[in-house]
């Protein structure tokens, strides 16, 4: 050390000899540089052995310093000679030198620090605080009891050893967890309140810990703090608010999980699992598990209940979870929150009121289904699937598959409820899903609801009570089917397909009507008592420009059922007012159980000619519902004529007499014996109401055997 300052001085003496040079020309400095050699051979001499040894003349050191003196009185008088100061310009830069010499030694003095040393914990310790710039490192043997703080810009690392108690990150500091176990805290096991404070659990376990406030397990308090998950499991944990394991609380903060596992932890509140409460904080789910969790509120595995919060579910799965209110897998609750279903599986949660996979209760809230899977959940009232009840809450689904889920009330599939809600399918499939009343696969109920079904498959569902496929109830709802299709579902009531019944509000003295709209799709083979395809109530109006209902089976209106008409004596344009039937719609193949003869009497007469057109036959209950004279029995029998009969409920959904062709190859008997002539209808072409279709009517119906006898 004592040779660095040496040199050191040395340099200072070259500097110094440098700026003499250029200030006092070439004579002044040669001087000055050999008394500068003498000085540094005395100082070199002085610092070795020869002072101890005699050597050093010290005389001869006093000659050199009276010299010195010397040439520094010639230097001062050259000076004033020529008007300079030159000890102001040398003073200044001397104190330049001396600046950027103690720069060099501040330099030096770092390169001199080591890297902090790694602390290795291998044994038992009562509390731990890491302090900024530490290291620590918590081995296997190791044990901390009681509270652990890391401090901001301390790093904290668990290697297999166990921590008995809370570990606090703070400010900026960094906690990484790789194996181990943190359990038996009764302030939760880890508590991220500082702002940036980040912690990343790459395996271990995090099990048995309490709180009486949010997070059971892990709190994500601080402003953009953040929690990393790729492995391990946090399990058996619980907390007196939300977040049975985790609670996201801070404002921006981020939950990111790519593996791992979290299970078996209950909230008191909401989000058995996950809490998502701090202001536009994040969820993001690439993978792992949420599995058994419970909330006594809303959210068994995660509730998203912040103001612009979001979970964003690319991968991984939430099943077998409970809640005791809404949203069995997960509640979308805050104001404005957000889910995203990627390529997610929810699947075999349970709701003990509505929302078995997923509810959608806040105002404003969304979830867009862009993939994925909604499986096997199930609600003890509505939306088996999921509920959306928010205030002008919306679901959109671009893809994926909602299938085996059930509702003992309304809505096996999804259910709509609340006012001013939207639902758009634009593709994906709802199939196979029960209601035990209405709306086997969609349920709608809300007021004010718009819905587009513009593409995608609805089918398979089922129904105790009207709308296998879909059941629309809601006041002054809107319905368009734009591409869709909605095939084989069934209801034990009204409706195979689609049921349509608005009400009435008892505060309106105003009439109020809904709107269906069929501008392309679908309606094929489906089966119920009333309306195989369709089924519309009188304050419901219906417009057909194009699309199929086909295939369909009812006891009456094989393809629609409409309240709007009268039985046998019909009003000229009373009946089916609210339909329009353009020339684009086509009806094929449907099938009702009671068929009729047409309409004979002048009554009848317009409305047979105005509904028959679209048809490769008059109106006759098969398409569109009509009650008139039965058809004639078969010719062997001798029963008379019946006599018009009221309205008689089947026995069985689908159960319907054989419908025979007349056989061409059997001769003109058996033609006449099969086929009756229309009586009091003569050929007209005439226009439907509303519509500006031509209609031309039939000369001969097909005619049902009637096997009662």
């Amino acid at each position: 050390m004592e040779f660095k300052k040496q040199l050191k001085w040395v340099q200072k003496c070259l500097l110094l000899l440098l700026v003499a040079l250029l200030l006092f020309g070439r004579t002044t400095t040669e001087a000055i540089i050999a008394l500068a050699s003498d000085q540094i051979n005395v100082e070199v001499d002085m610092t070795s052995e020869n002072v101890a040894e005699g050597i050093v003349d010290l005389d001869e050191i006093d000659d050199i310093e009276s010299n010195t003196n010397e040439e520094e009185q010639e230097i001062a008088t050259e000076n004033e000679k020529d008007d300079v100061n030159p000890e102001t310009e040398e003073s200044e830069e001397e104190d330049d030198l001396d600046s950027e010499l103690e720069d060099d030694e501040d330099e030096e003095d770092e390169d001199e620090e080591e890297t902090p040393e790694e602390i290795i914990i291998s044994e038992e310790k009562e509390g731990l605080i890491v302090e900024e710039g530490q290291i620590v490192r918590i081995v296997e043997s190791g044990h901390v009891f009681g509270m652990v703080a890391v401090d901001a810009g301390g790093t904290l690392y668990l290697d297999g050893g166990t921590i008995s108690g809370v570990v606090n990150v703070n400010g900026d500091g960094a906690f990484t967890m790789n194996s181990g176990r943190i359990a038996g805290s009764e302030n939760r096991a880890v508590n991220i309140v500082g702002a940036n404070a980040h912690f990343t659990m790459n395996g271990g376990v995090v099990e048995n810990n309490h709180s009486n406030l949010g997070g059971g397990a892990i709190s994500i308090a601080g402003v953009n703090a953040h929690f990393m998950m790729t492995g391990g499991t946090i399990s058996n944990n619980r907390s007196g608010l939300n977040g049975g394991a985790i609670s996201i609380a801070g404002v921006n903060a981020a939950f990111i999980m790519s593996g791992g596992v979290i299970e078996h932890n209950v909230a008191s509140a909401a989000g058995g699992g996950v809490s998502i409460s701090g202001i536009n904080a994040a969820f993001i789910m690439e993978g792992g598990t949420i599995a058994n969790n419970t909330a006594i509120q809303n959210g068994g595995g995660v509730d998203i209940l912040g103001t612009n919060a979001a979970l964003i579910m690319n991968r991984g799965t939430i099943g077998g979870n409970t809640s005791n209110r809404i949203g069995g897998g997960v509640s979308v609750t805050g104001r404005n929150a957000t889910l995203v279903l990627g390529h997610g599986t929810i699947s075999n949660n349970f709701a003990r009121q509505s929302g078995g996979g997923v509810a959608v209760p806040g105002i404003n809230a969304s979830f867009v289904m862009e993939s994925g899977l909604i499986q096997n959940n199930t609600a003890h009232l509505t939306g088996g699937g999921i509920v959306v009840s928010g205030f002008q809450a919306a679901f959109v689904m671009e893809a994926g598959v909602i299938e085996g889920n059930g509702a003992a009330h309304n809505g096996g599939g999804i259910d709509i409820l609340g006012a001013n809600a939207g639902f758009s399918m634009n593709g994906g499939r709802i199939a196979g899903n029960g209601a035990a009343r209405n709306g086997g696969g969609l349920n709608i109920s809300g007021a004010n609801v718009g819905v587009v079904l513009g593409n995608g498959i609805i089918e398979g569902n089922n129904a105790g009570a009207n709308g296998g496929g879909v059941s629309v109830s809601g006041i002054t709802t809107g319905v368009v089917l734009e591409g869709s299709t909605i095939r084989n579902n069934v209801a034990i009531g009204n409706g195979g397909g689609l049921y349509f019944f608005n009400t009435q509000p008892s505060w309106s003295s105003t009439p109020v009507s809904s709107q269906l709209a069929m501008t392309n799709g679908i309606i094929d083979g489906n089966m119920a008592n009333l309306g195989g395809g369709i089924y519309l109530n009188e304050a419901t109006q219906f417009t057909m420009t194009a699309g199929q209902i086909i295939n369909n089976t009812a006891h009456n209106g094989g393809g629609i059922f409409t309240e709007s008409y009268e039985y046998v004596s019909v009003l000229n344009g009373g009946a089916y007012a609210n339909l329009v039937i353009g020339p684009d719609g086509v009806f094929s193949g449907n099938v009702a159980s009671e068929a009729f003869l047409p309409p004979v009497n002048p009554e009848v007469t317009t409305i047979a000619t105005r509904s028959a057109s679209i048809f490769d036959h008059p109106l006759n209950n098969f398409d569109i519902n009509f009650r008139g004279e039965r058809s004639m029995p078969d010719v062997e029998e001798t029963t008379p004529e019946t006599e018009p009969t009221t309205n008689t409920q089947p026995e069985e959904v689908g159960t319907m007499p054989e419908v025979e062709k007349p056989e061409e190859d059997e001769g003109e008997d058996a033609r006449e014996a099969d086929t009756l002539p229309i009586t009091g209808l003569n050929p007209t072409s005439m226009v439907l109401a509303g519509s500006g279709v031509s209609l031309i009517s039939a000369g001969s119906i097909l005619v049902v055997k009637d096997k009662k006898k």
